[in-house]
């Protein structure tokens, strides 16, 4: 037979029917075909290696590239997990503050909760008791059939310890091994008690493929996850709060326990707040008296600073609160940087400053500040300092040993962890299972940043004023001035004050109705011609409707850093250049106004002077698109009127359009007032309330036509007189709504203006003009 190449031919010969002869071969035949068979072999076998190793590689690649799918799919669904969990917990939020009038200021610990119900199973027999048997069969799979809403989805781990099985259905935050369950009512072991809200353990929630539908083979859980909600508003910041400042003298080590010196005298910053107190409360059990549950703790809370001779603190909460400042301070006191170092003020604070910011002076007893009697080092540490160490994570840094044990064979970690499971009691007590949960809705780790913001004490904002109008030029806040110690005056306070609010306000009403905030502000109708602008990309935008860049053209009256037009900005004002009449149209409103007074009410009240803060606002007028615009561009403080009633300051107001433009802009400061854009007076209390203004007008006109004729002639003469009388009636009212009797005078004035015309034109005059 003939093999195809690259085989070579050879002759195969049998006798059929008899006994094969041997083949006919050729010697120099044979010997080649034995060779070229080996050939054929190890290429066989080559190509089978080959074979072999690109199926592994297609193998492998199929693999990899399935494994790459699940870690990006298992990737997205914890994303969205992520997402979902942080939906559910501000709808949480939400549903509390449309449910109750004040849930937006008295909230507390939120954490995750399932839904549970008769169509909505625990996975238990003996009516859904966490503890009872598992179900199974066809119970089970109707029960994991049920979950549609913040569905219970099955966890089962296998415990350690005991190697049964426990459903896992909660994140075990406080570690005592039982489902601190969430619910409003008595305690377990509480009898006549009010109810009230327990906050426990997180409980998971799953999420199903098709959440829509109920759960079957075909749309399994995909996904579970659980979240606590820390009310940082309503709680102490354990980074910035407790000291040693009595003896600068803390913990060296986790296992260190030194004597304690915390001191609380005036109040004055936030390490004065007394950590001790707060566990001493949280828990008597484990950090205050001995108890029949506890009988071991025999170390009550003893606070004896107050009177120093008997220094030092002893109990077990003054033990555990220096161990938590002695990791904040990295296990030493002289880690925690020198006030001289912080303030450039520092040197004031050597002499008798009120204010004892260390502290370690004498007790304030009563409503005066005491003087020091001790001169301050400001080279010595400062309780106040940012810390060395930082708390993060209370679930697990508070069970770290390593972080804050404070004592080998109790400690705070104990502490913790034997409040939580009643000292290992078959049956502890809620108040005792609750401690951890207690602590978290009380105190957290996340207080805000002062970066930014302005301090309601001392001055850190800078106001720069023109030299030649008085006008505000520059609002800026200065990163750390309050350390400076300098107080505020009136005027800065309220500009810097307003100017924030002020900012914020105009910024969101555009956010939420552009149309409506343009028009009313600066008279500007959206979806003009006229309404374009360049966006990032140097594209022209016509028609937008957000009105965002409409001030490329629209609003170049728009008065921000003596620019007299933005590009592409949000169009909000702050203090230097608030809308009152724009494009023809009196644009100041109420609303600006309440924003000025609040301003004003929030200084008025840290100071405890007896008059009120009275500003004036002062103007500006610019020749803008054919229009007269006017803006308030700042505020003067009006401290007393030496000219009386003649006063410039109280000049009588001119309607606003009677501020006339010179040279394109020109600024009122002095001796105007405009009809309908009052001054800011602060709220103080023990005033008489202004409570009602009236006013009538009364005008007459009668006209009177005389006609004559002369006897001896036919000539008729006539005589038109205009008799005209105008009567206006003024009334207020004040009322004193304190109990007290006002002894003071009160001094009311009331003045009216008067302008008439009479004339056979145009009815155009000034209120300076006589016709």
């Amino acid at each position: 037979m003939k093999l195809p190449s690259p085989f070579s031919t050879f002759d195969l010969r049998f006798t059929i029917g008899k006994k094969p002869s041997s083949p006919v071969v050729n010697c120099h035949q044979a010997a080649n075909r034995q060779s070229k068979k080996g050939i054929a072999l190890v290429i066989t076998l080559i190509l089978l290696s080959v074979t072999l190793i690109m199926a592994l590689a297609l193998l492998a690649l199929s693999n990899r590239e399935r494994n790459s799918v699940t870690t990006t799919t298992d990737t997205a669904h914890a994303k969205l997990a992520a997402d979902s969990a942080l939906a559910a917990a501000q709808a949480e939020i939400i549903a509390n503050i449309f449910a109750t009038n004040n849930g937006a200021f008295n909230f507390s610990l939120l954490v995750s909760t399932n839904y549970i119900n008769e169509t909505n199973d625990y996975y238990f027999y003996t009516n859904g008791n966490p503890y009872g048997n598992l179900l199974t069969g066809s119970d089970f799979i109707e029960a994991a059939t049920n979950q549609m809403i913040f569905p219970r989805a099955p966890v089962f781990i296998t415990n350690a310890i005991t190697g049964t099985t426990d459903f896992r259905f909660y994140l075990d935050l406080n570690r005592n091994g039982v489902f601190d369950q969430n619910f409003f009512g008595q305690g377990f072991d509480e009898t006549n008690a009010a109810p009230y809200l327990h906050v426990g353990d997180p409980e998971w929630i799953g999420v199903l493929a098709r959440p829509d539908a109920p759960h079957s083979a075909n749309n399994q859980f995909i996904a579970r996850y659980a979240f606590f909600a820390q009310p940082i508003g309503n709680g102490l910041d354990l980074n910035a709060i407790h000291n040693e400042a009595y003896t600068g003298i803390v913990n060296s080590s986790p296992a260190d326990n030194e004597s304690d010196g915390f001191l609380r005298n005036q109040g004055v910053g936030s390490w004065e707040i007394n950590l001790a107190a707060f566990l001493a409360d949280l828990n008597t059990n484990q950090w205050d008296a001995p108890t029949t549950e506890n009988p071991s703790i025999n170390n009550p809370y003893n606070y004896q600073q107050w009177l120093p001779s008997h220094f030092p603190n002893t109990g077990a909460a003054f033990e555990d609160a220096r161990a938590l400042l002695s990791y904040r301070y990295g296990f030493g006191y002289t880690n925690q940087a020198p006030l001289g170092a912080l303030s450039a003020n520092a040197s004031f604070l050597q002499s008798d400053y009120p204010a004892d910011l260390f502290p370690y002076g004498p007790l304030m007893t009563n409503t005066s500040l005491p003087l020091l009697g001790y001169s301050v080092n400001t080279n010595n540490s400062w309780a106040g300092s940012n810390n060395t160490n930082q708390f993060f994570d209370l679930m697990t840094e508070l069970y770290d040993t390593s972080k804050v044990s404070g004592n080998a064979t109790t400690g705070f970690t104990n502490h913790l962890i034997n409040a939580s499971t009643g000292m290992g009691s078959s049956n502890p007590s809620t108040y005792d299972r609750y401690t951890f949960y207690r602590m978290l809705s009380q105190l957290g780790t996340d207080s805000e940043p002062d970066e930014g913001k302005m301090n309601l004490n001392y001055s850190n904002v800078l106001v720069q004023y023109d030299s030649l109008s008085g006008t505000v030029t520059n609002i800026t806040v200065i990163p750390g001035a309050e350390t400076n110690l300098v107080s505020w005056t009136p005027t800065n306070f309220f500009i810097a004050a307003a100017n924030r609010m002020l900012l914020n306000y105009s910024a969101n009403w555009f956010a939420n109705s552009p149309s409506n905030y343009l028009l009313t502000y600066y008279g500007v109708t959206v979806n003009t011609n006229n309404d374009y602008y360049n966006n990032a990309n140097g594209n022209t935008v016509y028609y937008d409707p957000s009105g965002f860049g409409l001030t490329n053209f629209g609003l170049t009256g728009i008065v921000v850093d003596n620019n007299l037009k933005l590009t592409n900005q949000i169009p909000s004002f702050g203090l230097t250049n608030i809308p009152v009449y724009i494009n023809g149209q009196f644009v100041y409103t109420p609303a600006v106004n309440r924003v000025l007074q609040l301003a004003a009410n929030l200084y008025d009240a840290s100071t405890n002077y007896f008059f009120p803060s009275v500003f004036r606002p002062t103007f500006l007028a610019v020749l803008q698109n054919g229009y007269t615009n006017v803006y308030i561009n700042g505020y003067q403080q009006v401290i007393s009127v030496p000219g009386g009633t003649n006063d410039v300051q109280l000049s009588a107001p001119i309607s606003v359009n009677f501020l006339p433009v010179g040279n394109s802009v020109k600024n009122y400061v002095n001796g105007v007032n405009v009809y309908n854009v009052p001054w800011i007076i602060g709220a103080k209390k023990g005033f008489p309330n202004f409570n009602n203004f009236s006013e009538e007008n009364q005008v007459n006109v009668i006209r009177r036509l005389q006609l004559s004729r002369n006897v001896d002639t036919s000539v008729l003469t006539t005589n038109l007189m205009y008799m005209m009388s105008l009567q206006s009636t003024i009334g207020a009212d004040f009322w004193n709504s304190y109990a007290s009797n006002y002894n003071d005078s009160v001094s009311v004035f009331f003045r009216g203006s008067v302008v008439m015309g009479l004339t056979n034109s145009e009815p155009n005059f000034n209120n300076n003009e006589t016709h």
